[in-house]
């Protein structure tokens, strides 16, 4: 049997044997295209997955850092806490103010007097500061005497004896220095040393406000004011020289 080709058969012939070669060459691309795909999608996951853990790192280091910033300013204030309780204890001795339980025996006041009970008032609000709390007696002796106790700072009024007066002290760094540049600037424009308490051994500093007068010294590394209201119309002002009476006649309202 002869068999017999015509041009059109093998062109014909041509023609399916490149369509099934095109065809697989096509498949496999698209097998290619998948993997390929298959294997950027799996970069990709892997790459997120590696952000999601340095986010995790990042988020865990900063709690330590937290931590560790934490520790630090207890440490700092229980160094600070005992390096001003020290100076108090210091002061104590040297007869430079007096505790409240001392000024209440010269006194004698009365055990079951109401006095007795507002100091005793007054002696358990002051256990919530741990700065030491200083108020002239005319302050810490009133009858309407109050007090605002916080962890370093406190604040007490009055408005019997001399007029309304009131003292706040704070044991923050911060007012510590501001106290401290007040008291240069003064010295500097007086040209001469501050003023000094003559008991406390305290520079002191007093200045004319809208509404009275306030004095200002630093002890034991904190800050303390004294403000008297008062005006040339109402209640005449203290003299600088009393101010700094009311700060030498001092009590020390807490202790440790």
């Amino acid at each position: 049997m002869t068999l017999r080709f015509t041009k059109t058969s093998l062109i014909g012939a041509i023609a399916i044997c490149a369509t099934g070669v095109l065809g697989a060459a096509n498949a496999q691309k698209d097998g290619d295209d998948n993997r390929k795909k298959s294997d950027f999608e799996r970069l990709e996951e892997a790459a997120r997955a590696i952000e999601d853990v340095k986010e995790d790192i990042d988020a865990i280091e900063e709690k330590i850092d937290d931590a560790q910033a934490d520790a630090k300013q207890e440490i700092a204030a229980i160094k600070k806490d005992g390096v001003i309780w020290d100076r108090v204890r210091a002061s104590l001795g040297d007869n430079e103010l007096e505790t409240l339980d001392r000024v209440i025996a010269v006194q004698k006041v009365a055990r079951s007097s109401p006095k007795m009970r507002k100091l005793q008032s007054l002696q358990t609000k002051a256990k919530d500061s741990n700065a030491p709390m200083l108020a002239p007696k005319e302050i810490a002796l009133a009858d309407d005497s109050q007090m605002v106790a916080l962890k370093n700072s406190y604040a007490m009024q009055s408005s019997s004896g001399s007029g309304a007066m009131t003292i706040n002290g704070t044991c923050k760094a911060a007012s510590s220095r501001a106290v401290k540049r007040l008291e240069k600037r003064s010295a500097s424009a007086k040209r001469k040393a501050p003023a000094k308490l003559a008991r406390m051994k305290s520079t002191y500093d007093v200045t004319r406000t809208e509404y009275g007068k306030e004095m200002s010294f630093s002890k034991f590394g904190c800050t303390y004011t004294i403000t008297s209201i008062c005006s040339r119309v109402t209640t005449p002002c203290p003299s600088d020289a009393n101010m700094a009476k009311l700060a030498d006649n001092i009590v020390l309202m807490n202790g440790k």
